[in-house]
């Protein structure tokens, strides 16, 4: 019997210079002497899950349950609803369901934790894990003249076209001339896979008005998209490609004023997918600061 053996996403892919490495080349080159599906099956990893607290640790509001998708392809092919899904508690105090659509809901999180799926198609498995984690939002500090400063390098990943925070509570205590200055400066990346593209994603800073997260200004589209390539590599005897992904840009720059001096104010950095371009997962690093004035 053959041995079907799942794409080793260990494998590097690409060396220093941008060509495919000798480790990637034997691999594909196994995987199609094989004839098996094997090769085109592909999970993208989800990006780790955030829950916010309070600063006492209390989830706050909103925060659950918790509902995004993971998907599996076969090469191009979305086959995530013709595919056996699982879902199981690798470590912490998680509790977690999976549809076999592969829609997964928290609804609690405890002190955070490892969600492992499993998808199976094909009498190929594919497995991953995805984090909890937990994220506290810090107090606002106290800056000269009353004015603060608060940053956050913690962000959440977005898979929806509708705004979803990807930050906790940015707290900032007001300076005397009433101001709250905000700058988000964003990498926003995607998994490498397909559909060849750019990906969109828009931005927005909000404040809590002691209802409700109000839009402090416009959303603002990243420039340039994050997107992704690919490359043939028709000399392996097949039809093999190399991907390629290219970080995006997010730059966000909002002014909230009419606030009262002295108080602290609350705000949170939403993002979404354009979906003229594709909804998709996709994931940030960077800083989100409030500086009072």
């Amino acid at each position: 019997m053959t041995q079907v053996l799942p794409l080793d996403t260990s494998t590097p892919i690409v060396d220093d210079k941008g060509m495919p490495t000798e480790q990637f080349i034997k691999m594909w080159q196994k995987l199609i002497a094989q004839g098996n599906l094997a090769a085109g099956a592909l999970m993208p990893q989800p990006a780790p899950v955030t829950i916010y607290t309070d600063f006492a640790g209390t989830i706050l509001a909103g925060e659950l349950p918790r509902t995004f998708s993971i998907k599996r392809y076969l090469y191009a092919v979305d086959v995530s609803s013709r595919t056996r899904w699982f879902i199981s508690v690798k470590s912490g105090s998680i509790s977690a369901t999976i549809t076999q659509l592969g829609a997964i809901t928290i609804t609690s999180a405890g002190a955070g934790g490892v969600l492992t799926i499993k998808s199976v198609r094909d009498s190929v498995t594919l497995q991953c894990d995805i984090p909890v984690n937990i994220a506290a939002n810090t107090p606002p500090t106290t800056g000269v003249s009353g004015g603060g400063s608060s940053t956050t390098t913690t962000f959440g990943g977005i898979s929806a076209s509708t705004m979803a925070s990807i930050t906790a509570d940015v707290s900032v205590v007001v300076g005397s001339g009433g101001i709250a200055n905000l700058q988000a400066t964003l990498s926003v990346r995607t998994a490498r896979y397909l559909p060849v593209n750019g990906y969109g994603v828009y931005g927005i800073w909000r404040w809590w008005n002691g209802t409700a997260y109000v839009d402090v200004s416009t959303e603002v589209r990243t420039s340039p998209d994050a997107s992704v390539t690919q490359e043939g590599l028709g000399d392996l005897g097949g039809a093999p490609y190399i991907y390629y992904m290219s970080p995006g840009s997010l730059n966000v720059t909002s002014s909230k004023s009419g606030l009262v001096a002295a108080s602290t104010a609350k705000f949170q950095f939403f993002a979404r997918n354009d979906v003229s371009t594709s909804i998709r997962a996709m994931t940030f690093t960077g800083t989100a600061t409030a500086t009072g004035a």
